[in-house]
């Protein structure tokens, strides 16, 4: 299985018919049906339930579109990485908890391309602990030890939108 097949895949199980994932993937609809009859053949398995009204997801093509999405990622932080560290685009690695990734980070590294080559998901308690050696930037709503408390890498403006209440 490739990275191309990969996304194919999971375009028609997002999209629910081959024909869909086709336009968005800017394919033709025999390129996008090869690539699902190569997949299944190479793991034996049926992924989809071909129904009138589309595609539906089997219990192996939903282990597939579970775990795919993590090798995906994986693809794109490669790529990100091999860029940062030679072919000169600067980068930096990042570590926040989950719920500061999922509504801060993620979103706007989405919606700006920052250039972060990393985001590492880890508690809280041991936001503080990557910058010895794993991140550059350290994102956390607990206060830094006090040896950090003073360091100021940088200000940057934050935009905080809320519900009136």
């Amino acid at each position: 299985m490739d990275r191309r097949g990969l996304e194919y895949f999971r375009a028609v199980a997002g999209a629910g018919s081959i024909s869909a994932a086709a336009s968005e993937m800017h394919v033709t609809q025999p390129a996008v049906s090869k690539q699902i009859a190569r997949i299944e053949a190479e793991l034996g398995v049926q992924l989809f339930h071909r129904m009138p009204s589309g595609m539906a997801l089997t219990p192996a093509g939903q282990t597939l579109h579970e775990l795919g999405a993590d090798v995906l990622t994986k693809f794109e932080r490669l790529e990100s990485v091999i860029q940062a560290r030679y072919l000169g685009r600067g980068s930096f690695r990042v570590a926040c908890p989950h719920a500061t990734a999922d509504a801060v980070l993620a979103p706007f590294i989405a919606d700006t391309d920052a250039p972060v080559a990393d985001l590492r998901i880890v508690k809280a308690s041991e936001v503080d602990q990557t910058l010895d050696h794993d991140v550059d930037l350290a994102v956390s709503s607990i206060a830094p030890p006090n040896n950090r408390r003073h360091i100021t890498i940088t200000e940057i403006p934050i935009m905080i939108q809320c519900t009136e209440e």
